[in-house]
């Protein structure tokens, strides 16, 4: 009995120390999950290329390589609406233990973006949440916001097929603050 307290002090100081510091724990088995969440809430294919890994600590984040959103259902462009390298999501975990999904910021490294208007002026980035996310179960995670946005190494490449005219655009930083309401 003498012993068993300092050595249960010691683990949950390494703990404590370790959820401070971050634990990583990869998810590549989920990936196949996320891709399937995020696909049908943006009512798109979702891919991820790499291994995704969640680090477990005060502000937890979820890293995602080699991400890739699809275009719209029969869109005739083989090249995604995005393509990011590597994307880091970092949560607020108190609004996450609340029911609320506010992300404290959400960082995209190597951007290409593919922006097209079609010969009937349609486009492949405009974004509106699926049928199936809007009757999903009210007691689910809500998003409710995003505090900063950075990008980096940009391309933006815009092309309007009724003109046939095409448009680059390299950016190497971008960031953005969200309105706290």
């Amino acid at each position: 009995m003498g012993k068993a307290l300092p050595i249960t002090i010691s683990l949950l100081a390494i703990l404590s120390v370790l959820v401070y510091v971050g634990i990583p724990i990869p998810l590549g088995s989920l990936d196949s999950r996320l891709e399937r969440l995020a696909g049908s809430l943006l009512d798109r294919e979702v891919r991820i290329g790499g291994p995704s890994r969640l680090i477990f600590s005060l502000h937890p984040s979820l890293t995602i390589k080699d991400l890739s959103i699809g275009n719209p259902v029969n869109w005739n462009s083989s090249k995604p609406v995005l393509r990011a390298h590597e994307g880091t999501a970092r949560i607020d975990l108190l609004a996450l233990l609340k029911g609320q999904v506010r992300s404290e910021a959400l960082e995209l490294e190597k951007v290409a973006v593919n922006l097209i208007t079609g010969p009937t002026r349609e486009t492949n980035f405009s974004f509106s949440l699926s049928e199936q996310s809007l009757d999903s179960d009210p007691q689910g995670q809500d998003f409710t916001r995003l505090d900063t946005l950075r990008l980096s190494e940009i391309q933006v490449n815009y092309q309007e097929q009724l003109s046939c005219k095409s448009y680059e655009l390299i950016i190497n930083q971008a960031r953005g603050n969200g309105d706290p309401d």
